[in-house]
């Protein structure tokens, strides 16, 4: 009885999640959804997602996506679409280069009480609304939902990989890059800078 509750809970689950891939318009409209294997991982539960033709996925926790769209929106609620994907990419692409094995990790590296040993905190924070010393404010639910839109595509789909080509490395146009030396500058978005290294 208890199983039987569980599967219909599960394929509950499942249903709606299909639901909303096939409803919302950001996956695109003239894309036809295949399954494959892609999954989100919520506590104890595995859940299939399904995947858009033509694009990638990554087996996601839903830790990562609350991560990625929290550094989204604190690093750039005020940029366009293009400002905050700019971000988004800036993480992954850290995690592709084997900074740390996940968006988390990437994200809380050198922050107090981040993931990582403290040996390898000489850097310091990665991200100024960690360790700015300033409180965070509540989200606006509006400009939060298109960051964790925005997480979503980035991170479950691998979409948006030309933006930034491959940066490393941001900052705000008022600051002064300490070891210019040591980066190639990519571009300007909005009001972000964005490095390699060289």
């Amino acid at each position: 009885m208890v199983e039987r509750k569980q599967a219909s809970v599960l394929l509950a689950l499942i249903t709606l999640v299909l639901i909303l891939a096939v409803l919302l318009p950001a996956y695109g409209v003239a894309r036809q959804l295949v399954i494959q294997n892609p999954t989100v991982k919520i506590g104890q539960v595995t859940i299939l997602l399904p995947k858009i033709a033509g694009s990638e996925w990554r087996s996601v926790d839903i830790r990562q996506l609350q991560c990625l769209a929290d550094n989204i929106y604190y690093e750039a609620k005020g940029e366009s679409d293009l400002g905050k994907i700019a971000v988004a990419r800036v993480v992954m692409n850290r995690v592709d280069a084997g900074f740390e094995k996940d968006p988390c990790a990437v994200i809380y590296q050198g922050a107090p009480g981040g993931k990582i040993k403290a040996a390898d905190r000489r850097g310091g924070c990665q991200f100024s609304w960690l360790c700015g010393g300033r409180t965070l404010s509540i989200p606006n639910p509006e400009i939060w939902k298109r960051c964790y839109d925005i997480a979503v595509k980035v991170l479950v789909f691998g979409e948006y990989k030309e933006v930034v080509n491959g940066a490393l490395y941001f900052h705000a146009n008022y600051v002064k890059h300490p070891t210019p030396n040591r980066v190639q500058y990519l571009e300007q978005i909005g009001n972000h800078k964005f490095y390699n290294f060289k």
